[in-house]
């Protein structure tokens, strides 16, 4: 799966704005492992990671308020 399939289109967004990050080594570790076996850059592969875990996050924050 390429990450033109999972990132959603941001032309309408406005440019991207490069954030850093902190991750202890180990964290680091398993990033560059998932990456690899997603056959993505570690960018690519945290952005996918940062997009699913904040679409997770609203839903069960929407859960918690309806």
């Amino acid at each position: 799966m390429s990450t033109l399939d999972t990132v959603p289109n941001t032309e309408n967004d406005g440019p991207s704005r490069p954030t850093t990050i902190r991750l202890n080594p180990d964290v680091l570790a398993k990033v560059e492992r998932f990456a690899k076996e997603d056959r993505r850059t570690r960018a690519s592969f945290m952005l996918v990671m940062m997009l699913d875990g904040l679409a997770a996050y609203e839903k069960k924050h929407e859960s918690i308020t309806a």
